[in-house]
């Protein structure tokens, strides 16, 4: 006999068929354990005994049922009198089907699948997405409208940005406001950058 209890409410498995009073009686060869296990859990119902005429196949026959199964359960083995913990449930249900070890497969190459998407993530959004935001890159984007202009000389008061100087191949006067008017007065196709 084989404890497998939903909630506080138990599956008992057994070879053994009484006369039902508040429990149930199923044939374990032809039940759906979910109607079964949904049934125990919303009726009131104390308990559903399956029953199955071979006791040595009583669980193996049980836990190939329990395919869907994705909820913890607690097992309680009555003849040895101790309960067996989620672990062991895990190696016992392990050996009979199929589904678990799919599910073991699913979560150990999870890890695998985030650090794949994370990567093509971090790829889109690096190469492809942030180099086209101009207004995340003020110098990439002054130097686009200096190149198209094509002045004779540039000069920078205030914003003294390296990104700015190498953009524009060194080709830019870091100075003060006083200098760069100035530099304005002195050229007739010069341009003065000039920040707040």
């Amino acid at each position: 006999m084989y404890k497998v209890f939903v909630g506080d409410k138990p599956i008992i498995l057994t070879t053994i068929v009484e006369q039902e009073t508040n429990f149930k009686n199923y044939l374990l060869d032809n039940v759906n354990i979910g109607k079964v296990i949904k049934e125990l859990s919303t009726t009131k119902l104390e308990e559903v005994r399956l029953i199955h005429k071979n006791g040595e196949k009583l669980l193996k026959k049980f836990l190939k049922k329990l395919n869907t199964l994705m909820f913890w359960l607690w097992v309680e083995m009555t003849p040895l009198g101790f309960p067996v913990v989620p672990d062991v449930w895990t190696s016992i249900y392990d050996k009979s089907s199929n589904q678990l070890k799919k599910y073991h497969r699913f979560i150990y190459k999870f890890p695998l699948a985030i650090i794949a998407l994370a990567s093509l993530f971090n790829i889109i959004i690096f190469q492809f997405i942030f180099p086209n935001l101009d207004y995340l890159y003020p110098s990439k984007m002054i130097s686009k409208k200096i190149n198209y202009m094509q002045p004779d000389a540039v000069v920078s008061s205030g914003y003294h940005e390296p990104s700015l100087v190498f953009l524009l191949e060194g080709n830019v006067l870091l100075s003060n406001p006083q200098d760069a008017a100035l530099f304005l007065a002195e050229g007739k196709n010069n341009i003065a950058l000039i920040a707040d």
